[in-house]
């Protein structure tokens, strides 16, 4: 039902706006999706040693008793926003690297700072080393693991005590992340508490991209992912011991 409702979104959007071709010109030493990935790892491996970006860990336990993370960016301000400051906040989703070390939210969190934004990275289960405490890990349909602390950020730093919004909130949002953000605003309509949102490489047919990951690049997607999830399964295992 999730992607059903995402396509047809998507489908409407194109209509309404009128848009009959669309062209992409991928960049001269990146002409396909694999060294496009590899391109961007390399480059900005290079920006987070020389420009490298400082956080401040704010832990958050779900109602099922999961735990996430918010990693406050430390700039002039310091960590976790001040209670009498109004500069907007902006909330950064990973894909499906699940925690902060994702180097494809690095420029946008460089961009936003400097424009004023308050930018904190939201750590999803298992991730940026994080214990897991519940036999949930997090997943693409897990809306609720993005809407919980969204409005625990917007009620916390957001709403003063007679409820009065004393400054905005965003959300910028990539691939697994980006499909979460999507379905939370789907499944929340107008009780959104969020002021605009972007959300890039949201995918709306996932049984396309299964085969996808599975047999490209002679199965190094499905190697790697396979491995990041019996590493974190793994870890909980030896915790239980």
């Amino acid at each position: 039902m999730y992607y059903k409702k995402t396509s047809e979104l998507m489908k409407s959007f194109v209509n309404e706006t009128k848009i009959k071709d669309l062209y992409y010109t991928p960049y001269t030493f990146a002409f396909n999706g694999h060294f496009q990935a590899i391109w961007c790892c390399i480059l900005e491996s290079f920006l987070s040693i020389y420009y490298p970006i400082k956080y401040d860990r704010e832990m958050f336990t779900l109602s099922d008793g999961g735990t996430i993370a918010y990693d406050w960016v430390v700039d002039s301000e310091g960590g976790p926003p001040r209670k009498n400051s109004t500069r907007p906040i902006l909330c950064c989703f990973p894909g499906l690297s699940g925690g902060n070390d994702t180097l494809y939210l690095y420029s946008m969190i460089k961009a936003a700072t400097k424009k004023g934004y308050k930018c904190v990275v939201i750590n999803f289960r298992g991730c940026g080393g994080l214990k897991l405490t519940s036999p949930k890990i997090y997943w693409m349909c897990n809306w609720q693991d993005v809407q919980e602390p969204i409005e625990h950020i917007h009620s916390k730093y957001c709403s003063d005590v007679d409820g009065y919004q004393k400054r905005n909130i965003y959300a910028y949002s990539l691939s697994l992340g980006a499909g979460m953000l999507t379905k939370y605003m789907i499944e929340t309509g107008e009780k959104c508490v969020l002021n605009g949102c972007v959300n890039l490489c949201t995918f709306y047919n996932i049984q396309d991209n299964v085969p996808f990951f599975k047999t490209n690049a002679w199965k190094l997607y499905d190697y790697s992912l396979g491995q990041i999830y019996y590493n974190v399964l793994k870890k909980k295992e030896e915790e239980l011991i």
